[in-house]
C-alpha cells in the first residue's frame, strides 16, 4: 500500500478505500457469534438427550431384570399358592350354620314434630299421611 504524507499531518493512502467494509465485517462477526452460540446450545441439547437416552436404556434393562426375577419367584411358589387358594375356596364354600342378621327400623310417633315438619304434599309423601 502506497501513500503520501500530506502537510496537514494525515496519511493519504493511494490504495483501495476500505471505509465501506465496516458494516459487512460487523455483520459477518455477528452472524459468526450467533452461529457459535446456537451450535453450543445444540451440543448441550444433544448431550442432555444422550444422557436421557442412556437413563431410559438403563431403566428398561433394570425393569426387565426385576420382572424376570419376579416371574421366577412366582413360578417357584406357584404350587404352594394354588394349594392355598384351593383350601381357601373350600373353606369359603361351607355355609355358616347360623347367620345373624340385624335390621333396625326407626319410626317417629304419629304426632311427633318429625312427622309434621314438612307441610303439604311433600310432607304427605314422605310421612305416608293419607289426606283423602
Amino acid at each position: 500500500m502506497r501513500g503520501t504524507w500530506q502537510g496537514s499531518g494525515t496519511w493519504q493512502s493511494s490504495g483501495p478505500d476500505l471505509r465501506g467494509l465496516g458494516a459487512p465485517v460487523a455483520l459477518v462477526v455477528v452472524v459468526y457469534v450467533v452461529a457459535e452460540i446456537v451450535l453450543q446450545i445444540i451440543w448441550y441439547i444433544a448431550a442432555f438427550l444422550g444422557a436421557v437416552l442412556v437413563g431410559v436404556v438403563v431403566g428398561a434393562v433394570l425393569l426387565r431384570r426385576s420382572t424376570r426375577r419376579h416371574a421366577a419367584e412366582l413360578e417357584a411358589t406357584r404350587q404352594a399358592r394354588l394349594a392355598a387358594a384351593a383350601t381357601r375356596q373350600i373353606a369359603q364354600a361351607a355355609p355358616a350354620a347360623i347367620e345373624l342378621h340385624y335390621h333396625n327400623h326407626y319410626h317417629a310417633a304419629p304426632d311427633s314434630p318429625a312427622r309434621i315438619v314438612i307441610p303439604g304434599t311433600a310432607g304427605d309423601a314422605i310421612t305416608e299421611r293419607n289426606t283423602q
